[in-house]
């Protein structure tokens, strides 16, 4: 025999008669549940744990890729500074190549002019004189040489900075990584807390059960009022 609730609903202030059998049916339910409850809790618990894991291993991980990729950053800023200075030492050197040299050059035409006027019928001074304006002319091109070199130096700057600003989004990537997987485990805590409290509620039911066996012996029978002031 089952409990009659179509009976009940229509007699809610009325004595009802509940039979042992419909308890124990209720009972074996309720501890169903309670499994269920208990399976679920071991599930998420693991799938909290293997989450807690995975973190930890992606926080090591990206943490070591952190750590490298900040001193490569600093190897290649250190690097950058170096070349930087070297570059600029070696520009003002040959700026002041080029300035001295070019006084020279202005010294040796006017020397050249003046021994042209003075030297017309001398062909040997002459010779002299162009030898000493062609080897001002080779120092020329190599100073012109080394700047172009210099033009490298900053082209590879360049493509340092490049490489550095690569490095800066990946870290930027990492933490992205790191904030999703603490978002997961703040779910997880969450179905877990909500799970407690289905638990606790859960967890009156099978003293309630055993109150209403008590009564009924006692009584014979419970009325619907009496059953929902154990129920609470």
């Amino acid at each position: 025999m089952t409990i009659d609730w179509s009976r009940i609903e229509e007699k809610p202030d009325a004595k009802q008669k509940v039979d042992g059998r419909a308890l124990l049916d209720l009972r074996a339910k309720i501890t169903d549940l309670e499994k269920q409850l208990s399976s679920s809790k071991k599930d998420i618990e693991k799938q909290k744990l293997d989450s807690n894991k995975e973190i930890d291993k992606i926080k090591s991980e990206k943490s070591n890729e952190i750590s490298n990729l900040e001193k490569k950053i600093a190897d290649l800023e250190n690097k950058i500074a170096d070349l930087e200075k070297d570059s600029e030492k070696k520009i003002a050197d040959s700026e002041k190549k080029i300035a001295d040299s070019e006084k020279k050059i202005a010294d040796s035409e006017k020397k050249i002019a003046d021994l042209e006027n003075s030297l017309k019928n001398s062909a040997d001074k002459e010779n002299d004189l162009k030898q000493v304006a062609e080897n001002k002319d080779k120092e020329i091109e190599n100073l012109k040489s080394k700047i172009a070199d210099l033009s490298k130096k900053d082209k590879e700057i360049e493509d340092i900075k490049n490489i550095l600003k690569q490095k800066d989004k990946e870290v930027e990537n990492i933490n992205s990584d790191l904030l999703k997987k603490n978002d997961e485990l703040d779910d997880l805590n969450k179905k877990i807390e909500a799970i407690e409290a289905e638990k606790a509620e859960m967890s009156k039911a099978p003293k309630v059960l055993k109150k209403i066996q008590e009564l009924i012996e006692i009584k014979g029978f419970l009325s619907d009022k009496e059953i929902e002031e154990l129920m609470q």
